[in-house]
């Protein structure tokens, strides 16, 4: 039997999708590069609040498919803050190229 996604679950695997891709996940463990932090916050502030309030006004989406959106736009923010707390620890990635302001 042919399995259809309903818009909440092809939504929430493709805000996840957004927030990993370049995570360099089976690297060693280093801080997030910058430009990549950077580039996802401002994604996430043009689509995210946009798409919480698509989703809460679609009355086909059920409560559940509702609170899994909102979720995985929570989750998505989290990891943003999170390699921003990251990057402002360690501004300066692992290759040694420094963006932006003095090293030490």
């Amino acid at each position: 039997m042919k399995k259809t996604f309903t818009l909440a679950e092809t939504s929430i695997c493709l805000i996840l999708l957004a927030a990993c891709t370049g995570c360099n996940c089976f690297k060693k463990l280093q801080a997030p590069d910058a430009l990549f932090v950077e580039a996802n916050r401002q994604a996430y502030e043009f689509i995210g609040p946009r798409f919480l309030t698509y989703v809460q006004a679609d009355p086909t989406l059920s409560a559940v498919d509702k609170g899994l959106t909102v979720q995985a736009v929570s989750d998505w923010e989290f990891m943003i803050r999170t390699a921003e707390e990251s990057v402002a620890a360690d501004p300066v990635p692992a290759d040694g190229f420094f963006l932006g302001g003095t090293s030490e």
